[in-house]
């Protein structure tokens, strides 16, 4: 009974820690995401600057 728990105990946290692993993994995509949006934002800033002056 005891080594059976112990089984569905470590079962269990193997499928938490790939869990909380894809998690970040998604995490970092969507913040690399928004930096290259917000870098692309920049540059059409500085392209309408510059037809301006």
């Amino acid at each position: 009974m005891g080594l059976l728990l112990l089984v569905a105990i470590l079962v269990a946290a193997f499928f938490a820690f790939q869990f909380l692993a894809s998690e970040k993994t998604e995490s970092g995509a969507i913040t690399e995401a928004a930096q290259k949006v917000g870098d692309a934002a920049a540059d059409v800033g500085d392209a309408a600057q510059k037809a301006v002056d």
